[in-house]
């Protein structure tokens, strides 16, 4: 799990924890909050990836010696730590990535790479022009493939990816064309209309 600076700062009350993050969160993440820099502008190295900083620097001490520091701020300082708890692994980031990126946005964040190869997530085989977005929804009978189209012109998408099981039909639901289904492998080169969605069902 990733979270980004202060988890846990208040109760729905709005009344503050007296460690940070809150709630039991500390015992989770493997730190706790040791000071904060509001307004702070820096840079974030993390590996070999550099990138922006914005809103706040969160400083932590380490409780236990397990927590790991995995980013660094520009003057060196500790800014994400990683934490393995019961079965899973956890990063806590001591500042707001989404805060810099919408001042100054980028066709792709660092960050969601560093995340998905974290996460051991394999990245889509897709090819699609600008501000066309992929989604998926899986169940035990078939799968749903989103192709949404922000733009405010047609875009093309190439989407390639593996099936669980060798799919009985599928069907693209807005313009109702039928692909015939071949393999355990979906295939699909379409256009899709500005401000638009084409939606594939695949069901097994």
């Amino acid at each position: 799990m990733f979270v980004e600076a202060r988890p846990g700062w208040v109760d729905e009350r709005g009344h503050a924890e007296s460690i940070i993050p809150g709630f039991g969160w500390h015992d989770i993440l493997g730190v706790r909050e040791k000071s904060l820099e509001p307004g702070k502008q820096f840079s974030i190295h993390w590996g070999s990836v550099s990138f922006s900083g914005t809103g706040l620097l969160e400083r932590f001490e380490v409780l236990g010696n397990k927590a790991r520091p995995v980013a660094f701020a520009g003057n060196n300082t500790p800014i994400a730590f990683e934490n393995h708890f019961g079965k899973g692994s956890w990063i806590i980031f001591g500042s707001f990535v989404g805060q810099a990126n919408q001042q100054e946005p980028t066709k792709l964040h660092p960050l969601a790479e560093i995340l998905a190869q974290w996460a051991s997530l394999s990245p889509p085989h897709l090819k699609a022009t600008p501000l066309l977005e992929l989604r998926e929804m899986s169940a035990p009978g078939g799968r749903l493939v989103f192709l949404f189209n922000h733009g405010t012109t047609t875009g093309r998408a190439q989407f390639q990816r593996m099936l669980e099981k060798q799919a009985k039909s599928i069907t693209e639901l807005i313009t109702k064309q039928k692909v015939t289904p071949t393999s355990t492998e979906f295939n699909v080169d379409t256009q899709v209309p500005a401000q638009s969605v084409r939606i594939y069902r695949i069901n097994y």
